[in-house]
Order: C-alpha cells, then sequence, then structure tokens
C-alpha cells in the first residue's frame, strides 16, 4: 500500500487528487446553472460534512440546449476569503459566447470538490495544515506541521507508558532533555511494539519519516528557504506523517493494554 500511494502522490505536477489515497475524499455532482443569477450551493446537501475542510473545488460546464455555456463565478464580499467559508458555495452564473456566437443561458455544472475529514485526533489538525500547503503549492509549509501532527499524536503516549513505571518527574526530565523524536521513532517505537508483539512500522515508511524529520529540523534551526523544498520531498514527508498517524492510532490500545 505505501508503494501505491507514495507514487500516486508524487505524480508531476501534484494535483488535489493525488491526495485521496492519504485520506483526502473527492465529492462529485451536477447542478445547474443559469446565467446572471446567483446561485448557494451548501455543501452538506452533497454528503460532506459541514465541518470538513474544503481543499479544492472544480467546475466543468456541460452545455446548454442552445449550444452556449454557462460557467460559474465565485462571489465575494469586499475581502475575499481564499477558502471556501461555511462550506457552502456562492456562485453567479456568467454567460459565455460561443464560436458562432451564441450566448449561454442555461447548463448543468459538473463540480468536483477535494475535502478531509475532521478527527478528534489531537495531531489531526496539522494534517490538515499540511493538506492545504500542499495542495497551494507551499511545499516548505508542509513539513513542520506534518511531523508535528505524529509528534503531537505519538510523544504524549510514549510519556503515558513511561509514566507506568517510573515517576512523572523523572520521566518529564528523560523526555525534556534527552529523548528526541528521532529517538522515539528509531529506538523506543520498535522496541516496545517488539516487546507487546505488535507488527513494527515498516521500514520504508520509517525511512521516510527520518527524511521528514532531518528536513524539519533544516527548516527550524537552519532557515532552509522556500524554494529549497521540492514537492516530491513535501509529498512523500506527508504521506509519511498520515502513515505513521494512522499506526500510532493502531498501535495505541495494544500498547496500553500490553502494559496493562
Amino acid at each position: 500500500m505505501w508503494d501505491v500511494v507514495l507514487s500516486r502522490t508524487l505524480t508531476q505536477p501534484p494535483i488535489p487528487m493525488s491526495l485521496i489515497g492519504l485520506g483526502a475524499t473527492r465529492t462529485c455532482f451536477m447542478h445547474q446553472i443559469e446565467a446572471g443569477k446567483y446561485h448557494e450551493i451548501n455543501l452538506a446537501t452533497v454528503g460532506i460534512p459541514t465541518d470538513a475542510t474544503v481543499l479544492q473545488v472544480g467546475y466543468t460546464p456541460q452545455g446548454g440546449p442552445d449550444g452556449g455555456a454557462v460557467f460559474p463565478i465565485e462571489l465575494h464580499g469586499n475581502v475575499p476569503q481564499r477558502r471556501i467559508v461555511d462550506n457552502v458555495l456562492r456562485l453567479l452564473g456568467r454567460a459565455l459566447v460561443s464560436g458562432d456566437g451564441t450566448v449561454g443561458t442555461v447548463n448543468p455544472v459538473s463540480i468536483w470538490v477535494v475535502w478531509l475529514r475532521q478527527d478528534d485526533e489531537g495531531g489531526w489538525p496539522f494534517i490538515g495544515s499540511a493538506f492545504e500547503a500542499f495542495i497551494s503549492g507551499h511545499y516548505d509549509r508542509v513539513i513542520v506541521p506534518a511531523q508535528s501532527a505524529v509528534e503531537v499524536s505519538l510523544m504524549p503516549l510514549i510519556r503515558e507508558l513511561l509514566e507506568r513505571h517510573a515517576s512523572a518527574a523523572h520521566v518529564n526530565n528523560f523526555m525534556g532533555d534527552r529523548l528526541t523524536f528521532g529517538n522515539v521513532i528509531n529506538v523506543v517505537l520498535p522496541f516496545m511494539c517488539g516487546q507487546a508483539r505488535i507488527p513494527k512500522l515498516p521500514e520504508k515508511i520509517r525511512a521516510s519519516l527520518n527524511k521528514l524529520r532531518k528536513l524539519r529540523n533544516a527548516i527550524v534551526h537552519s532557515g532552509t528557504g522556500s524554494n529549497k523544498v521540492a514537492s516530491q520531498q513535501a509529498g512523500e514527508g506527508l504521506c509519511a506523517a498520515v502513515f505513521a498517524f494512522e499506526y500510532v492510532r493502531y498501535a495505541r490500545p495494544k500498547l496500553r493494554a500490553w502494559l496493562a
């Protein structure tokens, strides 16, 4: 699965649909658009939750009975929002003129929406931020939230497990001064999962997670410029983060049971 999802995510040029294998969803529907008329489409009516994060929307007019076409224009107020607000599409039909001079009046429009569900996991908002940055082409902005998503999910679990057999003060000193994220993913987590007889995070994913970790450190500590993070680096890091995030979700109850 890793190889297939990674390959799709690294599609060049990057496209929103490549993120579907990582948890994004694509919803397609048709809506009749009339020229000069305001249309408001609540995405909840087509099955998209009101708390979902809309990553991208696309429109394809299908042509009307008169041979003309109408294109939907997204309306906005005095201060345009660069994202879909309240998960409602606010559109105005704009008549197009065909080659023979026919002016469009009304036609169905195919609309597709790529969106991301909400999740109760603490690290999930960081996943959402990384997805948005990737789709927007801000590849340097993918790296830090992608790793943060894994850290926020994993480090509290490690702390909880260590505190089963050590004082909170000692664990706090150990994790604050000595235990790095690299130590956890390369030593502590594999050891704990091996002892608990839980399948370990596959080596390919762990290797990509280490690439993400090193790139994050370069950005945070050395000020790596935005033009130095390629789409493929961001895509691989995002893949590693999502797979690791879901792995922690899978392993957490099993590790707690092991030390119960």
